[in-house]
């Protein structure tokens, strides 16, 4: 028996040994970026103004495609410089879809790059319970393994995914194998996802989308299990919120909460402003721009003219800031 285990311990040695390095070894910034621009078209962009751009970055909005298409960069800048005669880099780092877990990656990168005087982060009416599914490209894997365990229903499918990004990075490195995707963000300083000002969410879609949210929003709170259930999945995007505060006050940046329903959500504020409150201002954009179906492309997104509306208010917020 104890000869069997013996050879059975050398055997796997060199296995192990394997996947110590598949684990280890980092995969380069551009082709782990590259693999966000796959499903996202900021990833590569965000590697451009991040790693290769002397450029400063003042302000930094982190989020989702709700960031791309609602913060338009560029228009800000403008407004603040002719409001307040202050000149900011401001770079819109939104990146597709909900994950707390992989916005804290990027505001990581940022800082380690840049030194923002401001971290504007986006939250939506809920805390989304969800990891990115870009995560576990971006990720260490102490940052993988060293995830919430207990409220991250994720957390098996993001150490197999991790795993299996390493591999096949590894094994196209060693192939010289280069993968491309679509690239449209052609201004270095600014990635807007700019809709076009006459698209407009058709109207029946609005309207039942509407009604479905303030349904839900008028639905009796969760009691009893369910709301325990609700606690604790809402216990994993705030460890990477406060996570996030940590960095910021470590490198000397403030942290901002911009929020950010979608179109008919009746809620003033976010379900955890109180949370939120502790790590950060909440800036509540005026209620009217996300209530006007004119001003969005679809129900999630606004059109150019409310990008343009909501810029004319962060103008204001960022122009009121006491240190620049």
């Amino acid at each position: 028996m104890g000869r069997l285990l013996r050879n059975i311990a050398l055997f796997s040695v060199p296995f192990l040994v394997m996947l110590g390095w598949l684990l280890a070894e980092e995969l380069p910034a551009p082709y782990r970026y590259n693999m966000l621009q796959k499903d996202c078209r900021s990833g590569m962009w965000i590697y451009r103004r991040l790693y290769a751009s002397d450029a400063p970055i003042d302000v930094a909005f982190i989020g989702t495609s709700k960031t791309m298409c609602d913060v338009n960069d560029s228009l800000l800048e403008a407004k603040v410089r002719e409001k307040y005669q202050i000149a900011l880099r401001i770079a819109n780092l939104g990146i597709c879809r909900l994950g707390a877990n992989l916005h804290y990656l990027l505001a990581r990168d940022l800082l380690l790059h840049k030194a923002p005087r401001y971290v504007v982060y986006e939250v939506g009416t809920d805390l989304a319970a969800s990891s990115h599914s870009g995560f576990a490209y971006m990720a260490t894997a102490s940052d993988v393994f060293g995830a919430p365990f207990v409220s991250n229903s994720n957390y098996l499918p993001d150490a197999v995914q991790f795993s299996w990004n390493r591999l096949v990075g590894h094994r196209e490195a060693l192939l010289g194998i280069e993968r491309s995707f679509d690239d449209f963000l052609s201004d270095s300083l600014h990635s807007f996802m700019n809709v076009e000002i006459e698209i407009v969410g058709d109207s029946t879609t609005m309207a039942r989308e509407k009604a479905k949210r303030i349904e839900a929003a008028q639905a009796a709170p969760k009691e009893g299990i369910a709301a325990l259930i609700e606690d604790i999945r809402a216990t994993y995007p705030k460890h990477y919120l406060q996570a996030m505060k940590d960095l910021c006050e470590a490198n000397g940046t403030k942290l901002i909460f911009l929020y950010l329903p979608s179109y008919g959500i009746p809620n003033k504020l976010p379900v955890d402003a109180d949370f939120l409150k502790g790590l950060g201002p909440i800036w509540t954009p005026p209620d009217s721009i996300f209530r006007d179906p004119r001003l969005h492309s679809d129900q999630n997104h606004l059109n150019g003219i409310g990008a343009a509306r909501l810029s004319d208010w962060l103008s204001m917020q960022l122009g009121q800031l006491k240190d620049w």
